[in-house]
């Protein structure tokens, strides 16, 4: 008799889902995880958030992410890299507002802001010179 699938077998799967583009089958492992087990792992989650930004399925990472900030809810806390995600997902979106936000949250959530932080919010405002200053004043 075999083993069950683990957190490591069902995120390499969830992963090799998301390179392949199969966003919807990388999202039913997920939605599977969170029900019946095993307990996704912040790998998981790193995945599945890239996996949805990547496939343009911002709503549903929104949704991952909001769940990862609310205590009642989640055991783990949003970690750098998705922090990083989430900009990037909203520089994509075109909603500059929305990763200021989340990039000032990091801060109050006391998430390390690193020169990939930086980086990925100055990208995001490349062409709003204005923005890029205020945000170089920060560091």
């Amino acid at each position: 008799m075999g083993s069950s699938p683990n957190v490591i077998s069902y995120t390499a799967l969830m992963e090799s889902y998301g390179r392949g583009g199969k966003c919807n089958n990388a999202e039913a492992i997920f939605r599977r995880m969170q029900s019946s087990g095993p307990e996704p792992s912040a790998v998981t989650y790193q995945i599945i958030l890239k996996t949805f930004v990547e496939g343009n399925k911002f709503k549903e990472a929104e949704e991952v992410f909001e769940t990862l900030l609310d205590e009642k809810i989640s055991p783990l806390k949003p970690d750098q890299k998705m922090y990083h995600m989430m900009i990037y997902m909203y520089k994509k979106a075109g909603n500059y507002d929305k990763a200021r936000k989340v990039f000032a949250s990091m801060a109050e959530k006391r998430v390390l802001q690193s020169t990939v932080t930086y980086n990925s919010l100055i990208m995001s405002f490349e062409t709003n010179f204005k923005e890029v200053s205020k945000i170089y004043d920060q560091v």
